[in-house]
C-alpha cells in the first residue's frame, strides 16, 4: 500500500491516506503557477495506474496526453456527449 502524506492540518499533524482511499473520491489539485501541480498529478496518476482504480482526467490543454497506457477521447471527434442525458 502506498501512503500519500497530505498537507499539514490545523493541529499541525500531517494526515496520510492510501492510494485506494484517494482513488475512492474526486480529487482536485490546485495551486499557483510553478507550485508543482503537474508534477504532483503525474506522480499520482502514475501510481494510480498501477492499481485497479479507474482514472478519468479532463485535460483541455493536452498536458497529460503522453501518459502511458492512457486512452484519449476528443469531444466531437471520437466521443460525443448527449446533452439530454
Amino acid at each position: 500500500m502506498t501512503v500519500i502524506n497530505c498537507l499539514q492540518n490545523s493541529q499541525g499533524n500531517h494526515p496520510s491516506m492510501s492510494l485506494e482511499q484517494l482513488g475512492a473520491s474526486h480529487l482536485l489539485v490546485v495551486g499557483q503557477t510553478g507550485s508543482g501541480k503537474t508534477t504532483t498529478t503525474l506522480s499520482l496518476l502514475d501510481q494510480l495506474g498501477r492499481t485497479t482504480t479507474a482514472v478519468i482526467v479532463l485535460d483541455p490543454t493536452g498536458e497529460y496526453r503522453a501518459l502511458p497506457g492512457s486512452q484519449h477521447y476528443v469531444v466531437g471527434q471520437n466521443c460525443f456527449l448527449d446533452a439530454g442525458s
